[in-house]
């Protein structure tokens, strides 16, 4: 049978018994038949016009889906972008960075509205995401999650309004609000004749213990905070004590260059958190931080540090040095780190170096114990216990959160809602109490 070959295929047949012809098209084989040569070809042509138009349709989609996911990254960046200037702006530890690049790859990244411009994101769907926010288990998130995401939006909006360089005339979560649903979250602290027995247990113990828990207890500085302080910190006059939180005590993780090091880093956990605290020198804080200074400047007088000491802390100085140069330690001048020998607290055994929390947690437990408590709290609830008393004897919010080192008042009135509702319902009914006959 007589075969003819074209550039748009082949053709094969007769007029008695008709023609067939088949076309390769992008590996696939098409096939067409008919009576004559010319009605095959003229299918063949067509299935080729189909294939060409076909694709030519693919490009521009292509095309179209290329320049939405383009369109989509551009926006996307504008939120990562303020994310990311906000954080590197910021004063926050590495640990709080981490935790933060977490929660926005976590959470932040999965909400529709993290991928829109951020000039085009509005209150309303941020409102709606964060109050329905769920956990991997589906179950509904905690308020401190939600007040966290929330926290981490509204500062990178607030830092995208202030460059201006995303083109947002108003920051889209100031007015969001977090629906508090059923049973709020209990912020667990102690009461009061609890405080009074942990500082007795804890001035049983020693000066130093009684000293660095009735900070904690009464103006609520933060684990690291407190054990980060050094003498160059305070400052003494005749009426009050102002302690400079500006440092925060971290532990750099063993590494080929040293072994496990606990550093002073020159950060707090927020930029809010720089801030001086004052207190009244005839305060039981006061009295405490009083003669735990004197007990700690005698014996730092009388126990000179020996040539061995000396060359630990230098070996020790000599560790951290690599370790930046390594680039294992951070190295920007806002989280500088140091080795310095004029604790505040100290470690009790050894006034020259750092006390780890791990040991200050131990302590803590033993204080509790000796306290008589029946379930001993963690050391952040001495913070909240701090919070919850200001607030419960009728401190303003926006001076609590400022002792507090939080990065604003909502943070604060979320956090310790329960206290400042029974606050409001003491103040109600002092002010609108009916008059006995």
């Amino acid at each position: 049978m007589p075969r003819e070959s074209s550039a748009h295929g082949s053709i094969k047949g007769d007029k008695k018994s008709g023609f067939r012809g088949s076309i390769t098209i992008d590996g696939k084989r098409l096939h067409a038949r008919g009576v004559t040569k010319g009605e095959v070809q003229t299918k063949l042509d067509a299935h080729v016009k189909a294939a060409a138009e076909a694709k030519e349709a693919a490009a521009r989609a292509e095309t179209v889906a290329l320049e939405t996911t383009e369109r989509a990254a551009a926006a996307a960046r504008t939120w990562d972008a303020a994310f990311e200037g906000w954080i590197t702006s910021s004063s926050h530890t590495v640990t709080t960075v981490q935790g933060h690049r977490k929660l926005v790859t976590g959470i932040l990244s999965k909400s529709r509205w993290w991928w829109k411009s951020i000039a085009d994101t509005t209150t309303a769907e941020i409102t709606t995401w964060v109050n329905a926010l769920v956990t991997k288990r589906g179950t509904m998130a905690k308020l401190n999650t939600k007040n966290m995401v929330l926290s981490i939006a509204r500062n990178s909006a607030a830092y995208a309004l202030g460059t201006g360089t995303f083109g947002l005339e108003t920051n889209p979560t100031t007015a969001v609000k977090i629906v508090r649903r059923g049973v709020s979250q209990h912020i667990e602290s102690m009461t009061r004749p609890e405080v009074e027995k942990v500082l007795r247990a804890a001035e049983e113990y020693s000066s130093r213990a009684a000293a660095r828990w009735a900070i904690a207890l009464h103006y609520g500085l933060r684990p690291a905070e407190v054990l980060g302080l050094t003498l160059d910190d305070v400052a003494v006059t005749p009426d009050w004590i102002e302690l400079n939180v500006r440092a925060t005590l971290v532990r750099l993780a063993g590494n080929a260059f040293t072994e496990t090091l606990w550093v002073r880093q020159d950060a707090p956990k927020t930029r809010a958190g720089r801030r001086v605290i004052p207190i009244p020198r005839d305060s039981e804080a006061g009295s405490l931080l009083l003669t735990h200074l004197t007990a700690l400047v005698e014996h730092r007088a009388a126990n000179p540090l020996s040539p061995d000491q000396l060359a630990y802390v230098a070996s020790l100085r000599e560790g951290l040095d690599r370790s930046v140069e390594a680039g294992l330690a951070g190295t920007d001048t806002d989280k500088k780190l140091t080795l310095p020998t004029n604790w505040l607290f100290p470690h009790p055994d050894h006034h020259y170096i750092a006390h780890p929390h791990d040991s200050d947690r131990a302590l803590w437990k033993r204080i509790g114990a000796a306290a008589g408590l029946d379930l001993v709290p963690t050391r952040y609830t001495a913070r909240h216990t701090a919070a919850t008393h200001m607030l419960d004897a009728g401190a303003d919010d926006v001076a609590v959160s400022e002792i507090m080192g939080h990065t604003d008042s909502d943070f604060t009135r979320n956090r310790y809602a329960d206290a400042l509702a029974e606050r409001k319902k003491r103040l109600a009914a002092a002010l609108y109490q009916r008059p006995r006959d």
